[in-house]
């Protein structure tokens, strides 16, 4: 087998790392910054380290470090998705959480739309309203995941 050693490391030949191009030169955030920085990073490409959770009706991140544990980022998996899926599904499938690196496109606080055929004293009531997400927008952000870099099986501390 040959080895080639280029710009992204090691690699066999044939084979291509599966993350984006533009994902090889993202920052890796935990969550409690990304949270207090939303602005900055709504509609762009992140890396976040975060607890994920996934029930019947919700898809959440959290971190027991940040806002008491509550789950404040919805998550939804692109139709594509790259690396360790598989895992994150067996980890979560055990523990009903596990703790994961993952990239996506992040979206936070917008404005909402407001039909301009509504009544003034409707839109008046929705000026300044944000859009919300996941199930029933009950979160305030949230991130398309399309890479999972990589997923532990740690506790949360949160459950006993």
């Amino acid at each position: 087998m040959l080895i080639l050693f280029g710009q992204y490391g090691m690699a066999s030949l044939g084979e291509q790392d599966p993350r984006p191009p533009e994902s090889l030169h993202v920052e890796t955030l935990k969550l409690c910054e990304l949270e207090a920085n939303i602005q900055q990073y709504n509609g762009q490409r992140v890396r976040v380290q975060a607890f994920l959770s996934e029930s019947y009706e919700n898809s959440w991140l959290y971190d027991p470090k940040c806002r008491n544990g509550e789950s404040s980022v919805w998550f939804e998996l692109a139709p594509r998705v790259t690396g360790k899926l598989k895992q994150l599904r067996k980890t979560v499938n055990k523990k009903g959480y596990a703790f994961a690196t993952v990239e996506g496109i992040v979206h936070g606080p917008e404005p909402i739309e407001i039909d301009p055929k509504l009544p003034e004293w409707i839109k008046e009531k929705y000026k300044g309203s944000v859009k919300k997400y996941g199930h029933m927008n009950a979160y305030d952000m949230e991130i398309i995941i399309d890479s999972i870099i990589e997923v532990t099986d740690v506790e949360d501390g949160m459950r006993k």
